[in-house]
């Protein structure tokens, strides 16, 4: 496993906030790893070296919003919205449904 070397954090948490950015103005397809990379001032190799691929990075995306989310929410409505998540990511809707499955390992 890779020791996180303090830049290298800060290139993950800059990644994930450029992706969340392009992914939802132009959503998956849409979106480039270039683009994403650049808004995010770093390398194109660096999505492959933190995430591994783009859909992996939309689902870290996706988890990384959801996680927000749920943290904002009292208590009672967690267990609710969780549920209603679950099927959603499970769903044929579920824009990154090639990824999906990895959301819940």
């Amino acid at each position: 496993m890779r020791a996180n070397r303090k830049d290298g954090v800060e290139t993950r948490k800059r990644l994930l906030d450029a992706a969340c950015g392009v992914f939802a103005a132009k959503g998956f397809e849409d979106a480039s790893i270039a683009e994403i990379c650049e808004d995010a001032g770093a390398n194109v190799a660096a999505v492959n070296y933190h995430f591994g691929s783009k859909d992996a990075l939309y689902v870290e995306v996706w988890r990384h919003t959801f996680e927000t989310f749920m943290q904002a929410l009292p208590d009672h409505v967690v267990v609710v919205v969780d549920e209603a998540y679950y099927e959603f990511v499970r769903s044929e809707d579920f824009p990154g449904r090639r990824a999906r499955l990895r959301l819940w390992d």
